[in-house]
C-alpha cells in the first residue's frame, strides 16, 4: 500500500536539522520500499554537511553488538558508541529476527 499523501512541508522541514538542535527524536513508519530508509540516509547526509557526527547502523546489529559486550568490561563504550553521535540513525526494526536474550 503506497501512503495516500505524504505531508511534504513536514519532511522538507526536517531538513533543517531542528530535531538535532532540539534533541528530538524522527520516526519514519511505514510499509517496505516508500523510502523511509532513503529520507534517512538523506537527512545523515545533510546532518554531516552541517559538522555533526553521524552513525547508521541497523538495529539488530545494535541489539547484536550490545548484547555480546553485556557482560564483558567494554560494555560502556559499546553503549556509547551508539550514544555519542548526534544523529543515530537506527534501520531494518522486524526484518532480522532478534535473540531473546537481545529483544
Amino acid at each position: 500500500n503506497w501512503p495516500e499523501n505524504v505531508n511534504r512541508d513536514q519532511v522538507l522541514h526536517l531538513f533543517t536539522l531542528g530535531f538535532l538542535r532540539g534533541k528530538a527524536n524522527v520516526v519514519l513508519i511505514g510499509n517496505v520500499g516508500l523510502g523511509k530508509t532513503h529520507i534517512a540516509a538523506a537527512l545523515a547526509a545533510r546532518a554531516c554537511e552541517h559538522g555533526h557526527t553521524v552513525l547508521c547502523a541497523q538495529a539488530v546489529d545494535i541489539v547484536n553488538d550490545l548484547a555480546e559486550a553485556r557482560d564483558k568490561p567494554g560494555f560502556a563504550r559499546g553503549v556509547q558508541r551508539y550514544a555519542k553521535p548526534a544523529l543515530l540513525v537506527v534501520y531494518g526494526f522486524g526484518y532480522l529476527p532478534v535473540a531473546r536474550g537481545g529483544a
